[in-house]
């Protein structure tokens, strides 16, 4: 079978740039050691797991 064919190039180009980003905000983030940032950052972690599920199963919703 095709893996590829999970999401569109343009899709996987426009979720594979939000992982990216979001991997920079959470980098930032870990230099914080307030409480509120920690959870913010398990947030942003969840969020990524999410998308990174998109790319394989496209019949999953980003916005769940």
């Amino acid at each position: 079978m095709n893996e590829d064919n999970s999401a569109t190039p343009s899709a996987r180009r426009k979720i594979d740039s939000m992982v990216r980003d979001l991997d920079s905000i959470v980098r930032l983030l870990q230099q914080a050691s307030l409480e509120e940032v920690q959870l913010d950052i398990i947030e942003i972690k969840n969020r990524i797991t999410l998308m990174e599920d998109q790319l394989l199963s496209p019949s999953i919703s980003i916005n769940e």
